[in-house]
């Protein structure tokens, strides 16, 4: 028997009406079980149906928070530092240097910022260390006065050390004896019985007498 062309196509699904085949849906007792990994991740993947997307903008997801110093001072420290009644630090959360703050003598020693000693501060302090801490810091603070006892007292070591020299002339510091000008060489001024000059043999003689720094400049 003769069959024409187009019956062969037909026959074969490749005529132009034939209906598009798709696979058939497997039905859903014959699926093989999930493994834990697969379960998991079908369980997302099921709960991810909110549209919150939609509502999102460009600007709402801008953090300046990241900008911010992380040790900035509590709102609350800053007030009373302002009013010059504490002083507020970071110090390492270590219990070497812990120990060392705590047993300075005043106006050295600072006191840990906890609920005892900074009830205003009680809302920040964490639920273990009952301190206020960031990340490996620890806040201290000590009375405003101590703070301006300090300052005087490193200001005046610096001072000493950044005074004019001249200023010590005549004086003593325990054994020795100061003895200072500001001649420059060849100024016309009378050279001074310790000044040294660029060709002078420096030795030192343990035997002088008592008093003497045991420099002798010869010529």
């Amino acid at each position: 028997m003769r069959t024409n062309a187009k019956t062969k196509r037909d026959a074969f699904g490749q005529g132009s009406n034939a209906p598009e085949k798709y696979p058939a849906e497997a039905p859903e007792n014959s699926l093989r079980p999930l493994t834990s990994e697969e379960q998991a991740i079908a369980a997302r993947v099921a709960a991810d149906s909110d549209r919150e997307w939609e509502t999102i903008t460009e600007d709402s997801v801008l953090d300046y928070s990241l900008g911010r110093w992380a040790f900035e001072l509590p709102p609350e420290a800053v007030k009373l530092q302002c009013e010059r009644r504490f002083a507020f630090r970071w110090i390492t959360r270590t219990k070497e240097r812990i120990d060392e703050i705590r047993t300075k003598q005043p106006p050295a020693r600072w006191w840990i910022c906890n609920r005892a000693n900074t009830p205003f501060l009680a809302h920040l302090c964490d639920p273990v260390l009952g301190a206020v801490v960031r990340e490996d810091q620890i806040l201290v603070f000590q009375p405003w006065w101590m703070r301006e006892k300090m300052r005087a007292i490193v200001q005046g070591i610096a001072d000493g050390k950044s005074a004019d020299l001249t200023e010590m002339d005549g004086k003593a510091r325990g054994a020795a004896h100061f003895n200072a000008s500001k001649r420059l060489y060849g100024d016309g001024r009378p050279e001074t019985r310790q000044e040294i000059k660029g060709g002078d043999q420096i030795i030192y003689d343990g035997d002088l007498e008592e008093g003497s720094d045991g420099l002798v400049a010869e010529a």
